[in-house]
């Protein structure tokens, strides 16, 4: 995972990921541990997840959507320093988690699901103020879809969409005024522009 990453792609899905380790780490059912033979539950990125082992737990795979810039402003110019001549933009963008609560059996991914979207109303307050999150909600706990597997038996699927909405601030500095070369620096922040 993008540790320490500023990058709104890192935040949407490692956000979670690490959240909801450190959630399910808490339970006393489906409890969480970063060993993978003591675990009672997997969860991962979408895209690293083996649904084909051959001893399968429970597993919520976590993955986003697209993400939006809304373009909220002219050229998104949030301020502009005349000494330096150093550029300042900003914009919202908005994007869409999707935690996938896989099961054998479709009560306990529904179990799951709702344990996913409980424990994100319950502390949506301090990973906003943490983040920096502008809106954080979930928007719907998925229909039960049956995934077939093999022969031995099948999965049971329930997604859950969670909305997040974030003000991201990047910056550039002309790196020769004449020759109107360009030169970002470092990454893009996502602090509020601060006056």
């Amino acid at each position: 995972m993008s540790q320490g990453s500023k990058f709104i792609t890192d935040i949407a899905k490692d956000t979670f990921i690490l959240f909801l380790r450190e959630f399910f780490s808490t339970q006393d059912i489906y409890t969480y541990h970063d060993n993978d033979d003591t675990t009672d539950i997997f969860i991962h990125d979408k895209n690293t997840i083996n649904l084909e082992i051959q001893e399968f737990r429970p597993t919520i795979a976590v993955g986003r959507g697209p993400i939006r810039f809304r373009n909220s402003s002219i050229g998104q110019m949030a301020n502009f320093n005349f000494f330096t001549g150093k550029k300042t933009y900003t914009d919202i963008a908005d994007c869409e988690i999707r935690c996938e609560c896989y099961s054998r059996e479709g009560l306990e991914a529904e179990h799951l699901a709702n344990l996913v979207a409980y424990a994100v109303q319950w502390t949506k307050d301090s990973i906003q103020k943490h983040y920096k999150i502008m809106v954080l909600k979930v928007v719907s706990i998925g229909e039960e879809q049956t995934i077939k597997r093999d022969s031995k038996y099948d999965l049971v699927v329930v997604p859950v969409s969670i909305t997040m909405v974030k003000q991201m601030t990047w910056g550039s500095t002309p790196k020769s005024p004449k020759l109107r070369d360009i030169l970002v620096t470092g990454e893009p922040t996502l602090e509020n522009i601060q006056s």
